[in-house]
């Protein structure tokens, strides 16, 4: 896969609100249930458990930043890659 195309998939998958959220969260407990995720997200359960499961999760994973097993969700091979990119563009515009 040419860079380009990397660089564009890593973009896409961090810059949804609720995508970076997931990150949040799967980086604070480690490991967490997608019903735990709504739990902690806002929304309502139902929309949300159905925008997570078919848009958020696989968009991440797709990026190799979280791992989905049945309902467990945690970081993936590039997840620690993903908030270091997070705290650099959080660095340049603050």
């Amino acid at each position: 896969m040419e860079t380009d195309q990397r660089i564009k998939i890593a973009l896409d998958a961090l810059k949804s609100k609720r995508r970076r959220e997931i990150l949040q969260a799967v980086s604070t407990e480690g490991k967490i249930t997608i019903e735990d995720l709504c739990e902690k997200l806002s929304g309502s359960e139902e929309e949300l458990e159905i925008s997570l499961v078919h848009n958020h999760i696989p968009k991440l994973e797709e990026s190799n930043i979280i791992k989905k097993k049945g309902d467990k969700i945690t970081k993936g091979p590039r997840f620690e890659r993903a908030e270091e990119t997070m705290e650099g563009i959080l660095e340049i515009y603050l």
